[in-house]
């Protein structure tokens, strides 16, 4: 009787976890081509998106063609 109950609870232990991996899979699978539309909406700005870093004036403008091969930004 024992080893039934065992068996059942590392079973649903391990459901639960094949659950979460899932779950967490497809979050970020179907957001990173929101995250890109939302990111570029303002740092294709090639112009206006700068920053002052040390004196020097840094441009925050990121191109399409570079995030399609950043693994973050797949777009």
């Amino acid at each position: 009787m024992i080893s039934i109950k065992k068996n059942i609870i590392i079973i649903s232990s391990m459901v639960f976890l094949i659950g979460l991996i899932l779950i967490f899979a497809d979050r970020n699978t179907f957001s990173t081509s929101k995250d890109t539309d939302a990111c570029l909406s303002c740092h294709e700005d090639e112009v206006d998106l700068t920053m002052d870093k040390g004196g020097k004036k840094i441009s925050l403008f990121v191109s399409l063609s570079i995030t399609k091969r950043v693994c973050s930004c797949r777009g």
